[in-house]
């Protein structure tokens, strides 16, 4: 099974991994994330772009976050922010 299954994918991932490496909090944000079970992880991330969206964060910031519902995705995200 491939990681992306769409090139848009892979961007919003590097675009994740490059935001958490400049942001501290949001680096403990997404570890926090990345830590919890696939089942308790999709209804924070899901209120959590609820908050971000009303605050008109930037859309590739909310597509960043969303691409955490992909369990493959936040494990290798998790991988990466803690190598």
């Amino acid at each position: 099974m491939k990681l992306f299954s769409k090139k848009d994918d892979y961007n919003t991932f590097v675009q994740l991994i490059l935001i958490a490496c400049e942001d501290p909090q949001i680096k403990a944000e997404v570890l926090t994330l990345t830590r919890l079970p696939w089942n308790a992880r999709i209804p924070i991330i899901n209120n959590l772009v609820e908050k971000i969206e009303q605050k008109k964060a930037p859309k590739d910031f909310i597509d960043a976050i969303k691409i955490l519902k992909k369990d493959d995705v936040a494990i290798q995200v998790y991988k990466l922010l803690t190598e």
